[in-house]
Parts: structure tokens; sequence; C-alpha cells
């Protein structure tokens, strides 16, 4: 994406503060716009913490206690004017980060309709398969068929793993 090279991103939209840096991504800084998928929603990971079961109480509250500092909006709001995508609405309605992210309105749509991706063992090489599949399709290199056949024996071969 950053070479100016693809037809689109799915799934990394919030990579777009990076990429929408001119020092290191000359070729798409200041051309690229975030949108909720055709048919209005894509896929949105529900973001979580977790604190394994498997440790002390000690270190479970402190854990707590660096989670809720880190996504405290003050917090929050300060990591994302740095570019790191916020995970609360406020943060993605706070005027400074606005101001300096105006695409985090669309963000926002994004994560308000977003439907989870299935959260499976090979969930990351699924991406893969029908993210190559879906450029392959979009760039005339395979017909909507055979991508579409490609991404459901790449979905049963991981399944059969």
């Amino acid at each position: 994406m950053c070479s100016g090279e693809a037809f689109s991103m799915v799934t990394y939209w919030w990579m777009l503060p990076q990429l929408d840096n001119p020092k290191t991504c000359p070729a798409v800084a200041g051309k690229l716009k975030l949108g909720v998928m055709p048919g209005g929603h894509g896929e949105s990971g529900g973001w979580g913490w977790d604190i394994p079961a498997n440790v002390s109480d000690t270190d479970k509250d402190a854990a707590w206690k660096f989670i809720s500092w880190v996504q405290g909006k003050k917090v929050a709001i300060k990591r994302a004017l740095e570019g790191h995508v916020p995970v609360h609405s406020d943060v993605f309605e706070d005027e400074a980060v606005l101001n300096k992210y105006p695409f985090y309105v669309d963000g926002m749509k994004i994560v308000a309709s977003g439907k989870s991706f299935p959260i499976f063992t090979y969930s990351a090489q699924y991406e893969d398969v029908l993210g190559t599949q879906i450029s392959l399709a979009a760039s005339g290199d395979a017909t909507s068929e055979d991508a579409i056949s490609a991404v459901a024996q790449g979905l049963d071969d991981l399944l059969s793993k």
C-alpha cells in the first residue's frame, strides 16, 4: 500500500496514520480515503485485553492497573495523536484527534458497523487467502468465480489442519 501499487486495503485501515505520512509513504500520503465496505459493513475485530488465569492475584491487579491507565481517556487520546487507532468512541470523536486525523469520522463508522471475523487457529492465514483473492479479482487476474472457489478451498485447507 505504501508504494502506491495496491488497489485497496481491507482490514488494516488502522494503519492509515502511518500511510498518510509524506516522509514514510510519499506515493500515497494525502491520496487515501477511508470508508465502510460496500454492503454496509466489513470485518472489524473486537479488541480486548486478557489477563491469564494462571497468574497471581498481585500480577492480575498490576495488569488491570496498566490496562486501566493505557486505555484511560487521557492516554488513549495521546496514543491516538501519535497514530495509534482509537478503541473508544470518545477518542474517535475527540476534537484534537479529528483535527489531526479527520478520517477517524469514517473510522468510527467502520467500527460501529463492523462484523467480527470468526476467530480460529488460522484466522490470520485465512485473511491472507481472502485478501489475495480479492486483489486478484479486482485486478482482473482472476474471475470472481475462481476467486470465490480459491477462498473456499483455502478455508477448507486451513480448517482441515
